[in-house]
């Protein structure tokens, strides 16, 4: 999850940089788009892994119950 979270503000950063150039005249409107595409990609990225170790995690707990109750 620590590396989604990198990525999300690594896209966070990189759309506010191409925002900027736009507005200064020396970036393209594609270039926003396109780092608006790689912040919600990033985005997708964070939430898949928050998912993923959730499941990871009730695994791990139904594993530990099922043990238990042996």
């Amino acid at each position: 999850m620590q590396t989604s979270s990198v990525g999300l503000e690594q896209a966070r950063e990189a759309l506010n940089i191409a925002r900027i150039r736009y507005q200064a005249g020396v970036g393209t409107q594609t270039e926003v788009i396109e780092a608006e595409n790689d912040l919600t990609r990033a985005e997708g990225n964070r939430v898949t892994a928050i998912l993923d170790y959730n499941r990871a995690l009730a695994n791990l707990q139904r594993a530990v119950s099922a043990r238990a109750s042996r």
